[in-house]
């Protein structure tokens, strides 16, 4: 069976549910999961964890809104990323990571070698976490960088930090697309906005809502047909081309050449 996806926004996962998707995942029948917003316990959220290492279909994870939302199941993710192989797309939006949080993901993140696209936006994060992520922006010959970032509002970031990123960038040839709405990055003399680098709207449904709208958000992912529902929750369990996420593999990404995008308020 080719590989699918599985969608489900804001539940309550039970057991047996957790259950089938790590089966899922195990059997390599998934390629994209996506549980935004979703409650499950800390035991739960290891399994999800475990089948995500053993997975090798895997190309996108969406954990956005809170489902990260300790340092315990922060280490839980690092020991997954650590493994696994596939994943190209990682969706973090709305996890209170902090900077302790990006520590412990920092050699995961900076080590994998597919991973292209990451999202940390409203994540509470600081210079220290960004001076973290400025490591994961260049090539280095093991992997060949990230070529789209958000971090949208994370407003503890300094203007030291956003200087910081500014150089990251004119150095990094793969960065195609960089996120930066919500912030108050004032960097002197370019009016808020990273310097030779052009702004344009992103996209994405978290990507551009500070965390006291969370409730509101619509779904980062959102296939073409109707998903069931539930309560206030949604699910989709689809194939290939039935309810992917808008960002597709990296040979779909413009080639790594020419200025970087910049979107910023």
């Amino acid at each position: 069976m080719l590989p699918g996806s599985i969608q489900i926004t804001g539940e309550a996962l039970s057991g047996a549910e957790i259950k089938d998707i790590c089966e899922s995942l195990k059997d390599n029948s998934v390629r994209l999961l996506s549980i935004r917003g979703c409650q499950l316990s800390d035991r739960d959220f290891g399994r999800v964890c475990r089948g995500v290492t053993e997975s090798h279909s895997l190309t996108q994870l969406n954990l956005n809104l809170g489902v990260v939302s300790t340092i315990n199941r922060t280490k839980h993710l690092a020991d997954a990323l650590k493994t696994n192989r596939s994943i190209q797309t990682l969706f973090l939006h709305g996890s209170p990571l902090l900077d302790a949080g990006l520590v412990t993901l920092n050699t995961a993140l900076s080590t994998h070698p597919l991973l292209v696209s990451l999202d940390l936006g409203d994540c509470m994060l600081g210079d220290e976490a960004l001076r973290l992520i400025c490591g994961m922006l260049p090539p280095d010959g093991a992997k060949s960088g990230l070529r789209e970032l958000t971090l949208s509002a994370n407003p503890s970031i300094t203007t030291k930090g956003w200087a910081r990123l500014a150089i990251a960038v004119a150095h990094s040839s793969q960065l195609r697309v960089l996120n930066l709405d919500y912030n108050p990055l004032g960097l002197p003399g370019h009016g808020g906005e990273l310097p030779h680098l052009s702004a344009r709207a992103g996209p994405g449904g978290e990507r551009h809502q500070p965390r006291a709208a969370a409730a509101d958000l619509r779904p980062a992912l959102r296939g073409r047909r109707g998903g069931r529902q539930r309560g206030r929750g949604t699910r989709q369990r689809c194939h290939p081309h039935q309810g992917e996420n808008h960002l597709g593999p990296p040979q779909q990404l413009p080639p790594p050449d020419g200025p970087a995008d910049v979107r910023s308020r």
